[in-house]
């Protein structure tokens, strides 16, 4: 009898220590998965936000779109807010459609109104360099100088693959005295795409601005030898108005 007590005893100890091993395991394990989920919510903490996408229903999408269509035609500005009005009331955090608003906002001569929109575009896509890009646009024409420098800085680092944008970035830097950086964008803005006219009338616009009117003669009329110009543009234009007597520009502009 003592004999299988001790047997059974040791058979005890055995199985006592097997499920705490075991046990240690899946403590171990649990604390393993706990300290992973605590370090990637930190990682991802520090990474910053994703733009919001919004799936719009097919009706509000279409609203979106001729809303669009009716700011960029230029056919009706109140149709255009009245159609992009929808698609908020229905979806207040549609990325896009904030800033087709803010858009349409500046265009109606409502700064106001657009900042609003801007500034909630930004907090909806903080990674949004076109979101920023409206905020300054607005900040510029609401004297917001701080507001519209911020903007400025923080569009340009997002928008560095968008050559197109730079020359609304130049159009800023401008508004707010900075010249350098206003031909730093439309320079950029012209290396990303040579055939884009407006990027030639920004460069030459830069520097009449700038008083550095041999530069600007020499842009406009490289944009007129390519036919990516007219004369009209530059006479419609009040600062490129200045340069369009000189001698580098009379056989183009006598043809106009």
């Amino acid at each position: 009898m003592l004999l299988r007590s001790e047997s059974n005893t040791e058979e005890y100890r055995s199985l006592n220590y097997f499920l705490t091993y075991r046990q240690e395991r899946l403590i171990a394990r649990l604390f393993s998965v706990m300290l992973l989920f605590v370090l990637t919510n930190q990682a991802l903490a520090q990474l910053p936000l994703r733009t919001q996408r919004t799936i719009r229903p097919p009706e509000l999408n279409v609203q979106f779109h001729r809303a669009e269509t009716a700011w960029k035609s230029g056919t009706s500005l109140l149709e255009a807010k009245a159609r992009i009005d929808r698609v908020i009331k229905v979806l207040p955090d549609d990325l896009e459609a904030r800033k087709l608003r803010a858009g349409i906002f500046l265009s109606m001569g409502q700064p106001e109104k657009a900042t609003a929109d801007a500034r909630r575009a930004v907090r909806l896509g903080p990674e949004d360099g076109e979101a920023h890009l409206l905020l300054c646009e607005a900040s510029v024409r609401t004297d917001r100088v701080e507001a519209a420098l911020g903007a400025l800085r923080r569009s340009a680092e997002l928008l560095i693959d968008q050559p197109v944008l730079h020359i609304r970035l130049s159009r800023c830097a401008i508004a707010l005295g900075r010249i350098d950086e206003a031909e730093a964008y439309a320079r950029i803005a012209l290396a990303g795409d040579n055939m884009n006219a407006a990027a030639y009338l920004q460069l030459a616009r830069v520097f009449v601005i700038a008083r550095q009117i041999q530069k600007s003669v020499t842009v406009l009329e490289k944009g007129l030898r390519m036919g990516l110009i007219i004369p009209s543009q530059i006479l419609n234009d009040h600062d490129l108005l200045t340069v369009a007597d000189d001698q580098g520009l009379k056989s183009y502009m006598d043809n106009r």
